[in-house]
């Protein structure tokens, strides 16, 4: 009786391991700097990169060329997008206005993904089940906003997301 009472708790526990493997879902934030007194739309690799921070790793940082950052995720997965201003933090804010499919297969339920009002600049997004081996190009929309005043265009950058087969 003892060692079936063993097996019993060791296949729950076992079980229980993999459902929660298995259905886990990473939350992936986001994270675009920019230099808020400097940017422009010529010079926005320049001035402008991303952090990538998920639960137990280490941040990713990446700065160059924007348009080759890709983030690779798993179906289910949540990614978060939010700025931060890298000159003035205290009075600059960043407001991430929405997240567009551009091209490739689309790894969201819909097109356009757009920012939360509370708090403001910030988008979420839940990659669907189906996106499993996708890959898609996007564009992040953003606005500058230099000590409360908001500058009179927006900016955009076109990375990617990948997603695990």
């Amino acid at each position: 009786m003892k060692s079936s009472n063993r097996f019993f708790i060791v296949s729950a526990i076992l079980l229980f391991s993999f459902s929660q493997n298995a259905f886990s879902q990473t939350i992936y934030t986001i994270t675009l700097y920019v230099d808020t007194g400097n940017i422009t739309k010529e010079n926005i690799d320049e001035v402008c990169s991303f952090k990538i921070e998920s639960p137990n790793r280490d941040p990713i940082n990446y700065t160059g060329d924007l348009t080759k950052f890709i983030i690779h995720v798993s179906a289910r997965d949540t990614i978060v997008w939010r700025g931060e201003s890298t000159s003035n933090p205290n009075e600059d804010e960043v407001h991430i206005y929405s997240i567009n499919y551009y091209d490739g297969d689309n790894v969201f339920d819909r097109e356009v993904l757009f920012a939360s009002q509370r708090p403001p600049g910030i988008v979420r997004g839940t990659v669907k089940q189906s996106a499993k081996g996708f890959e898609e190009k996007y564009s992040i929309n953003f606005n500058v906003i230099n000590s409360g005043r908001m500058q009179d265009i927006s900016f955009e950058i076109d990375p990617k997301i990948s997603v695990k087969p």
